[in-house]
């Protein structure tokens, strides 16, 4: 899957043969958020006399009694999260889809893959470093033209590499666009820092965590206000992001179980700092 809404998807394919058949559609699954294909059956139809849609709604150990009572009170201390969805059967509360897919799909440049450099731009660029290992390493890179942010380049090197090899390549890189500075995370400490001005490049700590990147990007995604690359991997990684409700208060927004976001976290850096840079070199916006 590309990101999309599989859920639907495999609806749509389905019920156009069982109109025609006549047969009945049963589908099993654990609940996950308030949101897609199964929440809105859920919401339209559970507990409604009047439906033509059965919903059944019930734990693990009502539908298998067997199931070790240990194993269930281990898997409620472990993870109470997972815990209540899986074993209790009930929708998690304050996990959504950060990006709605229509307004994202309003961003993409269509069939524009990367951009060269050009002599008339002054571009920036953002990194998230890796060990080699599991995470991919990933760059991007792009410039303010009026209001608008455009991404010009997505890179991502997968494990395994060799760490300073990579850096080597994105130096080089970076040089092609004029760029003698980078920003990424804190990652790995000073490491990246003197990979980096090796190479006569200085790398700088982000004022802001991955979560707050992505709530920066999200207003600029709806104002369509940044363009972004034709680039499938990419657009996977960002409508996979999702917005949690933090016990303090403030949303938390995080990859699914088992997704990765480096290049959409690369990317979220990049738009983060070149908004920043577009909004102090205009003065109507600083007009009380």
């Amino acid at each position: 899957t590309d990101g999309r809404p599989q859920d639907v998807e495999m609806l749509r394919a389905l019920r156009p043969a069982l109109a025609t058949t006549g047969g009945k559609l049963v589908i099993l699954s654990s609940p996950y958020s308030q949101a897609g294909a199964l929440w809105e059956i859920h919401r339209r139809h559970f507990g409604r006399d009047d439906s033509t849609t059965l919903v059944w709604q019930a734990s693990a150990p009502e539908m298998n009694p067997s199931l070790p009572a240990d194993y269930l009170e281990r898997m409620r201390q472990d993870d109470p999260e997972a815990y209540r969805s899986e074993v209790l059967g009930e929708f998690r509360t304050g996990v959504a889809n950060f990006f709605e897919g229509e307004m994202l799909e309003a961003c993409v440049v269509a069939d524009r893959h990367e951009l060269p450099p050009t002599g008339v731009h002054r571009y920036s660029a953002f990194v998230d470093p890796s060990g080699g290992s599991k995470d991919a390493f990933t760059l991007a890179i792009g410039h303010g033209e009026r209001e608008a942010v455009v991404i010009d380049v997505v890179r991502a090197w997968t494990p395994p590499f060799n760490p300073s090899g990579v850096v080597g390549e994105i130096a080089m890189l970076l040089k092609t666009y004029r760029v003698s500075e980078v920003t990424g995370d804190a990652y790995a400490g000073q490491w990246p820092r003197e990979q980096f001005r090796a190479h006569g490049i200085r790398y700088r700590c982000s004022e802001l965590d991955r979560s707050r990147l992505y709530l920066e990007l999200l207003p600029k995604v709806n104002a369509a206000t940044v363009q972004l690359l034709d680039d499938p991997k990419l657009l996977r990684e960002l409508r996979s992001l999702e917005r949690r409700r933090g016990t303090s208060g403030r949303d938390r927004v995080d990859h699914r179980p088992g997704e990765h976001d480096d290049r959409a976290n690369a990317v979220a850096g990049v738009v983060a700092q070149l908004a920043g840079r577009l909004e102090r070199s205009d003065p109507l916006r600083h007009i009380a």
